[in-house]
């Protein structure tokens, strides 16, 4: 649904007649818009980068979010390395949703710093479920080093 765009955020509701209010519920800074909470919202660019930071990929802080997803399984070879990226994608976005969802029932914004580390924390208990014995060494190590940096 992010990626047709058709989530309903407040904007889509505002046009329907169902709320007035379509100010973002993460930063306040923006319309809550599925654009403006996957690509341009500080908070969901914060979880990003903080995913993005465990995972080795770089992204210039200038980047727009959307650019930084292209390359979320770019950088590795390994076809389970991008697996792991797109499972870490995939925790991210969901993560998020679920964010702005408790923003707007319990008025609350969750702590980046905590989403980031469940966010991890999630992914890596689903890989390490179905590592089996066709993983490399090479990625064995790379999982091993996910997960020292969990915390």
């Amino acid at each position: 649904m992010v990626a047709l765009g058709k989530v309903r955020t407040k904007d889509r509701l505002r046009i329907a007649g169902i709320c007035n209010d379509d100010h973002c519920l993460l930063c306040v800074t923006g319309t809550d818009a599925c654009t403006h909470l996957f690509f341009r919202c500080s908070f969901s660019r914060n979880v990003c980068l903080g995913i993005l930071d465990w995972l080795k990929i770089r992204s210039s802080p200038d980047e727009y979010v959307y650019v930084s997803w292209r390359k979320w399984g770019r950088k590795y070879k390994s076809r389970r390395m991008q697996q792991v990226c797109y499972c870490a994608l995939a925790a991210t976005v969901y993560y998020v949703w679920k964010a702005r969802n408790i923003s707007l029932w319990q008025q609350s914004v969750p702590r980046i710093e905590v989403w980031v580390r469940e966010i991890k924390s999630v992914v890596y208990r689903r890989i390490k479920a179905i590592v089996n014995s066709k993983w490399s060494a090479h990625e064995l190590a790379w999982l091993s080093e996910l997960a020292q940096n969990i915390n």
